[in-house]
């Protein structure tokens, strides 16, 4: 096997165990797991841990070194069964996990070490089909029966089991998980079983009362509410009790009930038969007296109507003349002098609207002056005009040109620029060579295009004689050259030439200095131009205002007296309007008093043909009476008696409904059901003596399960309030002054099953007083094939009291701080399992507490304590050693699996302090 490397860690009050078998040598005074042994598996080479040298176990190491991979092996003694097993992250027994432990199928196991009045072991494995094998050795774990103590090679499963044989040690496989589980798991302390349960625990295939509780102690954050409520029903044996309803009793129940129906039905109509047969004779009496009413109705509204009618006809003729009068005369005469008066009053409202504009011009004229006012305003622009005329001729002049103060400017710049670089030309241009080996220009320009620029262009100081004339032959050092006669000769400036140049541009540049002034003030002069323009304009508008008055005086005049005309036109067509208006008035009175009588009567009509409809619609067949009384007083006794008939029918069809109901009748017809009741009256003490002999005949199963299960209940309340929380009360807890569970019975499932249990006791005078609820009820349950499960009789709540503070509290949500809600839960459900086993220091109970950081020192030192007195053998892990514990397993990372075993240094003890 491979070997991890011993690493020793100190602690102050830690000392390392090498002598741990001094410690449990000879000490029989456990009876419990002794060792817990991973051989192997996907983390570990070799995980040894010693259980019965210690009260509290911790492992300690880094996170996600595999030490949760330890305490979950629990598992697989404590639960078994795969699906029920909860390893880290809520993982169930599935492949993965089970590889994880046992990667391969032939050499890995896990072995626990028991001793219950002698050693033995159970040895876990897979087998190639990923399925858990369990083995029992009929002995204490020997190391060197599993591990080669010279090489370290772990045996293979068949040489372990010949390693036994050989040394006289069964050696057996457990045929099924079955077989397993009630092994592990006996009643009472007579035997070698791993748990000592109580007697009244009860075994369920691969789980009992102590292994479905003990999953959370593995994993306690699923505790809530409801597993609490499970657990407490398991622990008092509980849970199997319930009350299964079937329909065997149902049909004499629905024969008892119907037949009871039947009777009270028909005792409880008797009042109202007696009732519904005088309605009938009542409504049959109305009905007679309306029907000659009907008659006496349909002769006096012939003469009523035929009265009616003639006098509308005569409003009728009346009110066509005044509607001539109104529509045809006035109102058109009326509309003509409107809009002859609107049009009066538009042409007024214009005239004095100009008017009033004129008036307004005429002042605005005045303002500026009058006739003797033109000459000064004349004089003004003949001055104007002179000055117009003079910048006008300076604009012109920079126009005609296309100048502007920037373009001359630039003009003289760039004309200086040529200038300065002409003068520099000519001045160099005396000094060389080219301008002075001839005098002759044709002689230049033959040796211009014959030399190079680098000897042309150098200095005239390397002429030592003047060329005088040339020829066709031409002298180079002692040799000489034949020009040809078409050679083109090379142009070159002369220098009088470019003082011509100089001239012209001086001239130019003068011109353009001259122009440069004038430029300057070029939209300056423009402006002023405009502003001159607008000046002499102003005074001429002036001129002709002043020259327009005389006509708009007489324009004034004359607006004046049409407006004085129109007015009085206007006046008098008002006048006459209101004349108008009044006879309109008049005959729009008139004309609405004769549609209000037209109105009436028409009114008059339809009230009475409504009537006669209403009377028709209700079908009375008519029969001849006389009578002297009006149409009015006709129609009011008919309503009245037609609402007497019609509340007798209201009554007497209530009544119909009532007893068809009451008696489960199927009778449409009165005098039939008047019948049915008459004969049913008659059958009643025939149908009482049968309902005695039904209620005999039920059973009262259903009333002594229903006593059993409220009897259960009772007991299982008072061990819960009594006992279970007395045990609570005792429990130290941070600052938690007491833990109590209230059970919250359902009181009307606990009403029910009183009924049922009552019913045994109902005699037939109970059942006709409407005693039959307890039937109904039982009725109920059984149509619905109900099951009752003892859960269902209650709830429960977890009180808290925290200094003097009380509140209940829901599992489901985090009570406390972490650790204090972490102790809350461990410590009620293994309060619950010490119901479940023998609570016994031979019978410890190993459990994991996960997450120990989480519990404060004081929490944690009473949690252990709580454990020691109550017989649980807890292990932690952590990351650092705690206090309380007396035994440490420090588990070290490796190169390779991990070895943790005392003989490897990684156990350690709390030294006691003398």
């Amino acid at each position: 096997m491979e070997s991890s490397t011993s690493k020793s860690a100190t602690f102050h009050i830690l000392t390392v165990g090498g002598n741990a078998k001094k410690r449990s040598a000879n000490n029989k005074n456990y009876q419990m797991i002794t060792k817990l042994i991973l051989l192997n598996s996907d983390i570990y080479s070799k995980a040894d841990i010693e259980l019965k040298d210690a009260d509290a176990i911790q492992l300690i190491g880094p996170n996600n070194i595999g030490k949760s991979t330890l305490i979950y092996a629990l598992n697989f003694l404590f639960i078994v069964d795969g699906k029920r097993m909860i390893f880290s992250g809520q993982r169930s027994g599935d492949k993965s996990t089970i590889h994880h432990y046992f990667p391969t199928h032939n050499k890995s196991f896990l072995i626990f070490e028991i001793f219950k009045n002698r050693y033995y072991c159970i040895l876990i494995k897979r087998n190639v089909d990923g399925d858990l094998e369990y083995y029992k050795i009929e002995n204490e774990y020997k190391e060197a029966l599993f591990i080669n103590q010279d090489s370290q090679r772990l045996y293979s499963l068949q040489e372990i089991e010949s390693n036994h044989i050989t040394n006289q040690i069964d050696f057996n496989k457990f045929k099924d998980k079955r077989e397993v589980f009630n092994f592990i798991y006996k009643s009472g302390k007579s035997n070698n079983a791993a748990v000592w349960l109580d007697s009244n625990v009860k075994t369920d295939g691969l789980s009992n009362n102590f292994s479905k509780i003990y999953k959370y102690l593995i994993y306690s954050k699923d505790i809530d509410n409801t597993v609490l409520k499970d657990s407490l029903i398991i622990a008092d044996k509980k849970e199997k009790e319930k009350i299964v309803f079937t329909k065997q009793s149902q049909n004499e129940i629905n024969r008892l009930l119907n037949f009871n129906n039947e009777i009270k039905a028909i005792r409880s109509v008797e009042k109202d038969f007696s009732i519904f047969k005088e309605l009938v004779n009542q409504y049959k009496a109305t009905n007679t007296i309306l029907a000659k009413l009907v008659y006496n109705f349909n002769d006096k509204y012939k003469i009523v109507f035929n009265d009616i009618h003639e006098k509308t006809q005569e409003k009728e003729i009346l009110k066509k003349q005044y509607y001539v009068e109104l529509n045809e005369n006035l109102k058109p005469k009326k509309d003509t002098l409107l809009q002859k008066k609107g049009s009066v009053k538009t042409i007024v409202e214009r005239d004095k609207e100009d008017f009033d504009k004129l008036e307004e011009k005429k002042t605005a004229i005045l303002s500026i002056g009058d006739s003797k006012t033109i000459p000064f305003f004349q004089q003004s622009i003949e001055n104007l005009d002179t000055k117009r005329k003079q910048i006008e001729t300076k604009i012109s002049q920079i126009e005609t040109q296309d100048l502007s103060k920037q373009i001359i400017e630039n003009k003289v710049k760039k004309q200086t620029e040529n200038l300065e670089n002409i003068k520099e030309k000519i001045d160099n241009y005396k000094n060389l060579l080219i301008h002075q080996i001839s005098k002759y220009k044709k002689a230049k320009e033959l040796i211009n295009s014959i030399f190079s620029d680098n000897l042309t262009s150098i200095s005239k100081d390397y002429i030592e004689k003047e060329i005088e004339q040339i020829s066709e032959i031409m002298q180079i050092f002692d040799g000489a050259i034949k020009l040809p006669d078409n050679i083109k000769t090379k142009p070159i400036e002369s220098i009088e030439e470019l003082k011509e140049s100089v001239e012209q541009l001086q001239k130019e540049i003068k011109a353009n200095n001259d122009l440069l002034p004038i430029a300057e003030k070029f939209e300056n002069n423009k402006e002023e131009l405009i502003k001159i323009k607008k000046e002499i304009s102003d005074y001429q508008s002036k001129i002709d205002e002043i020259n327009s008055l005389p006509n708009l005086i007489k324009e004034i005049d004359i607006i004046s007296k049409r407006i004085k005309t129109n007015q009085q036109e206007f006046d008098e067509l008002e006048k006459e309007i209101i004349k108008i208006g009044g006879k309109i008035k008049e005959f729009d009175g008139k004309y609405s008093d004769i549609i209000g009588d037209i109105k009436g009567l028409n009114d008059k009509r339809k009230e009475i043909i409504d009537w006669k409809i209403e009377i028709e619609e209700t079908g009375i067949i008519e029969i001849e009476n006389e009578t002297s009384s009006s149409l009015n007083n006709i129609y009011a006794d008919f309503n009245r008696f037609l609402k007497d008939r019609n509340s007798f029918k209201t009554d007497k069809d209530i009544l119909f409904e009532r007893l068809k109901n009451k008696t489960n009748s199927v009778e449409a017809n009165e005098e039939k059901l008047i019948e049915y009741i008459e004969s049913e009256l008659a059958t009643i003490n025939k149908k009482e003596k049968s309902i005695k002999d039904l209620l005999r005949s039920i059973s009262s199963l259903y009333s002594a399960q229903a006593k059993s299960l409220l009897s259960s209940y009772d007991e299982f309340y008072s061990w819960v309030v009594n006992q279970f929380n007395s045990k609570l009360r005792k429990i130290k807890i941070s600052d938690i002054d007491s833990l109590k569970i209230e059970l919250i019975q359902n009181d009307t499932l606990k009403k029910d099953l009183n009924k049922i249990m009552e019913i045994q006791g109902l005699d037939y005078n109970q059942i006709l007083f409407d005693q039959t609820d307890n039937l109904n009820v039982l009725k109920k349950y059984l149509e619905n094939g109900i099951t009752i499960n003892f859960s269902d009789l209650f709830d429960i709540k977890l009180h808290l009291e925290n200094k003097g503070k009380k509140k209940a509290v829901d599992l489901k949500n985090q009570i406390e701080s972490d650790g204090t809600d972490k102790m809350i839960r461990l410590v009620i459900i293994m309060a619950i399992i010490n119901k479940l086993t023998i609570n016994d220091k031979e019978n410890k109970i190993v459990l994991f507490i996960d997450e120990l950081g989480t519990i404060d020192d004081e929490n944690r030192i009473e949690l252990l304590k709580f454990c020691k007195d109550n017989n649980f053998l807890p292990i932690s892990a952590a990351l650092h050693p705690y206090d309380g514990f007396d035994k440490y397993y420090k588990i070290f990372r490796s190169q390779g699996k991990i070895i943790v075993s005392a003989k490897n240094g990684n156990a350690m003890y709390r030294r006691k302090i003398k």
